[in-house]
């Protein structure tokens, strides 16, 4: 196992690129180049172009001019072939620059280069520049500007400040158009730092993808709910690390990335091929599923109809465990995936003949706050839901569907908004009808987290007597 421990003097930390999945040490990342020239015309003082410079009178200026010309020449605007071939599959790609970034320069046109190949040493200055744990993070061009700008060797995509020091999960969000999961991953990521300390986790974002996308997607009264992640489209990654305190003083340091995949391209052998990489590397999925897949819930009936035309919960779960178990040998799919029913606030009388609640705290005997996974509550919700959802013959087939093929899932619900919505005046637009008041969206996350081992509660080992009684009840 690759030694990814922080703090780890001689650390060797092994990256898994979250783009191309591929895998490489920490000390074989590429560089964008910090210095950059957007047109020869600022290769040289007096805008002269190289067959100028090569017209003048010989002399040690001259050489000296071409020289440096050739070097800056090197250092123009262009598209990064590594960079085109990956995102060629997705129609374009979806990075943007950086507040801090000249708003006319794409970071992905910046040059990249190779610290540890012969023919790109002349671009660099010095050696790596490491932080404390060891960790290659910038090194110095020719020009002696920093460049901090960590590419993945194999597709030059951008990895985020100090990706790659911790272990890393990834998850996926999947969900058909309709199913809310564009309005459920804003409001999810717009609270998550909250909702984390609930479990006495701290999340801090690591690049600026988390506050683009939910200022893209801003779900405010008065304002068009968001459109949805289009069939075609790769958003950007969403990094985050997740920290705990531990009861000797020391920290554990988690990183977790998070992917938006619209359920269209999880529906069909030929969908998986550009997007199946991020599903089958997901350490975990949630599943967002509009109750109108269902007929029993007779208020969201209508849209049923519109939403079978783009995929249906059994056409996702069965091409996932197609595309999986290709190299699984046959066997059951091992990622967790928590099978989330939207739009809760609209459906909870009919489950539980009450409103849809937030998720409680746990306590101990003392009443004293712990940071866990309220387990009991989660499963008096999961057992009135699983039964409200098997009396639909949708629902039927959606339990069958993870009994043979998944091995570890859980149902939940929940309501991104907590609130219904209403037509903008003059438009055909919805938007809240009211301020959002968000339930349970944390709680597939949570699940995750709690199978991942980062919360509790942590089963107890049995005692011999207690295994013995567990098996004589299965016989």
């Amino acid at each position: 196992m690759p030694d990814n421990s922080s703090g780890a003097a001689g650390a060797h930390y092994k990256i898994k690129c979250p783009y191309c999945f591929k895998e490489f040490s920490h000390d074989k990342v590429h560089f964008r180049m910090e210095t950059y020239f957007k047109d020869e015309y600022e290769l040289d003082p007096e805008g002269r172009s190289l067959e100028d410079l090569e017209e003048l009178d010989d002399s040690p200026k001259k050489e000296s001019l071409i020289e440096e010309y050739k070097l800056k020449r090197s250092f123009l605007l262009r598209p990064d072939q590594k960079y085109v071939d990956f995102w060629e599959k997705f129609s374009d790609t979806s990075e943007i620059p950086s507040p801090s970034t000249d708003g006319s320069i794409s970071p992905f046109e910046r040059a990249v280069y190779d610290p540890n190949h012969p023919a790109h040493k002349q671009f660099f200055s010095g050696e790596f520049e490491r932080d404390r744990d060891n960790l290659v993070v910038s090194i110095k061009d020719c020009f002696g500007k920093t460049t901090s700008r960590r590419v993945c060797p194999h597709c030059h995509n951008p990895l985020p400040r100090g990706y790659g020091k911790h272990a890393v999960k990834f998850i996926s969000v999947i969900g058909v158009t309709g199913s809310g999961k564009t309005v459920y991953l804003s409001q999810l990521i717009n609270g998550l730092s909250t909702s984390c300390v609930a479990v006495g986790l701290s999340a801090n974002y690591l690049s600026n993808n988390e506050r683009e996308f939910v200022e893209r997607n801003l779900i405010l009264h008065g304002l068009p709910l968001p459109e949805g992640t289009s069939g075609k489209e790769l958003a950007q990654p969403l990094f985050y690390n997740l920290i705990k305190g531990n009861d000797d003083g020391t920290i554990r340091t988690d990183t977790f990335v998070i992917y938006d995949i619209a359920g269209e391209n999880c529906v069909s052998p030929e969908s998986m091929k550009s997007y199946g990489e991020f599903v089958l590397n997901s350490s975990g999925i949630i599943f967002i599923i509009d109750p109108s897949q269902f007929l029993c819930w007779s208020e969201t009936r209508d849209k049923k109809i519109k939403n079978e035309k783009i995929g249906t919960p059994h056409d996702v779960l069965n091409t996932i465990y197609n595309a999986f178990v290709e190299d699984s040998g046959g066997v059951k799919c091992k990622i967790p995936i928590a099978v989330s029913i939207s739009k809760g606030d609209k459906i909870a009388g009919d489950v539980f003949s009450r409103h849809l609640e937030a998720v409680s705290p746990v306590f101990d005997e003392k009443g004293r706050k712990l940071p866990e996974f309220n387990v009991k509550e989660h499963e008096g919700i999961k057992s009135k839901l699983k039964k409200a959802i098997e009396i639909d013959p949708n629902g039927m087939t959606l339990n069958q569907d993870l009994q043979n093929m998944y091995e570890q899932y859980d149902y939940f619900i929940l309501s991104a908004m907590g609130i219904g919505t209403e037509i903008i005046e003059g438009t055909e637009l919805e938007t809240p009808a009211g301020p959002t008041n968000p339930k349970r969206i944390e709680e597939p996350l949570f699940w995750l987290f709690h199978r991942f081992g980062y919360i509790g509660p942590f089963e107890k080992p049995l005692t011999f007597w207690q295994k013995m009684s567990k098996a004589f009840a299965k016989k």
